[in-house]
């Protein structure tokens, strides 16, 4: 909730049909590193596994009608 808040506005500003928030996430892999209040155990979905690290969560918002010319 409080993540939408602080993006809706942008998102807002840039209305279109064939938008969309895109979400993806990785872990940065740190296993020699001891646990603590960032580094800790995830699930890799692409390894299929716990790793040690920082997870990541990228967000963004797409749409055709950002970034392209109008002719």
């Amino acid at each position: 909730k409080t993540w939408w808040q602080t993006v809706k506005p942008l998102v807002r500003k840039q209305p279109a049909e064939d938008a969309g928030l895109m979400f993806d996430d990785f872990i940065i892999e740190k296993a020699p590193t001891d646990e603590n209040d960032l580094i800790g155990w995830h699930w890799d979905h692409a390894k299929r596994r716990n790793s040690k690290g920082i997870n990541v969560l990228n967000a963004f918002y797409q749409t055709w009608k950002v970034g392209r010319r109008e002719p």
